[in-house]
């Protein structure tokens, strides 16, 4: 090899160093520089999708601890209620304390809905010549705090007998634990 080398013009030397340390260049490249960008761009990548996993993980820990919250909430409000709690005869005697007893043209049970260990019964319910007074203190007196009765759906309207009074119709719902009779007492 000493001999060859000897036997090569200055020229020729050079060409051979050239192409050697080309050589040497593209291995480098190939082997050391190119894994290591490529390793890079995968811990880069990996480092996105971890801090959108924590990103998510964080929104579903707030979202479960809002849920757990109002689980507690409505295990707590259930263990308040009388045993005989009625949610059609709370409702009626929610609007006699409001006054509007009298204006309930109708008190329409829903179906039940599962919500996990719970049901929600929900009512529909149709209020006739009312003032809008009125159907806030309906609303204040049934969504007392501790009740675990909610506000669905409201709708309001001018009467169609009388223009200085209003039509509403609302859907009030509430939890009891599955499986407890839910039957209206004086549905009409």
């Amino acid at each position: 090899m000493k001999a060859f080398w000897q036997n090569l013009g200055s020229r020729q030397k050079r060409t051979v160093l050239a192409g050697g340390a080309l050589i040497l260049v593209i291995l480098f490249v190939q082997l050391a520089l190119l894994p290591f960008l490529e390793s890079k761009g995968k811990i880069r990548r990996s480092i996105k999708a971890n801090e959108a996993a924590l990103k998510e993980m964080y929104l579903l820990e707030n979202e479960y601890r809002s849920i757990k919250d109002n689980f507690d909430a409505i295990q707590s409000a259930l263990a308040q209620r009388p045993p005989d709690f009625s949610f059609f005869s709370f409702i009626e005697k929610k609007a006699g304390e409001a006054g509007v007893r009298g204006n309930m043209k109708s008190l329409q049970p829903s179906n039940p809905a599962q919500a996990g260990s719970f049901e929600e019964i929900a009512a529909d319910i149709k209020f006739e010549k009312v003032t809008l007074k009125q159907v806030v203190d309906f609303l204040a007196a049934a969504e007392a705090p501790g009740s675990a009765v909610v506000l669905r759906r409201i709708s309001i309207g001018r009467s169609p007998e009388s223009a200085e009074y209003l039509s509403a119709q609302l859907r009030l719902a509430t939890f009891q634990r599955a499986g407890a009779i839910a039957a209206p007492s004086g549905a009409r």
